[in-house]
């Protein structure tokens, strides 16, 4: 089955829309975690326990 220009630049689109997606998803994903480290060990210190 021959695509049309115009369908196969919307398959590109899509694919590269779905890879940055997924790219963005992954850096926030490793952002959160970090952030949420950064916070246990600030709540850690404020409330005097030893790591």
């Amino acid at each position: 089955m021959k695509l049309s220009f115009r369908e196969q630049g919307l398959q590109h689109g899509l694919n590269y829309l779905g890879l940055t997606f997924a790219f963005a998803l992954g850096i926030a994903g490793i952002w959160f975690s970090y952030k949420l480290l950064e916070l246990n060990k600030d709540m850690q210190g404020e409330l005097g326990y030893l790591p």
